[in-house]
């Protein structure tokens, strides 16, 4: 079972979940989750079948993803926003977009102390 945790393996796997999650977002019942938790759920589930490594037995491609790509892609989630609808949502909506946001422009620099 030691193929899970080559990177070729765990990238190619990744690399469906977006394509598949991508596909199923577009759907009319997944439509309302979006994309970035299905691929989530999805990972979870994979990841509790033993079909990709859990945290406990992470390769060292995890490293990269949630160092690199998954701000990234936090970044690129952010910039689909629409301010018109933030602004419609009203005042408790807003001060937490703006927490979030604050703490993935942090997140982004990070400290090398």
């Amino acid at each position: 079972m030691s193929f899970i945790l080559e990177p070729v393996y765990v990238a190619t796997v990744l690399c469906l979940l977006v394509a598949f999650s991508e596909w199923l977002s577009r759907r009319k019942f997944f439509s309302y989750l979006g994309s970035a938790l299905i691929v989530i759920l999805a990972a979870a589930v994979l990841a509790n079948l033993r079909l990709l490594p859990s945290s406990q037995n992470a390769p060292a491609l995890y490293d990269g993803v949630f160092n690199y790509l998954a701000p990234l892609a936090i970044f690129f989630l952010l910039l689909d926003v629409k301010i018109k609808y933030l602004r419609e949502a009203g005042l408790p909506m807003q001060p937490m977009f703006v927490i979030g946001a604050v703490g993935t422009m942090i997140q982004a620099f990070p400290c090398h102390c």
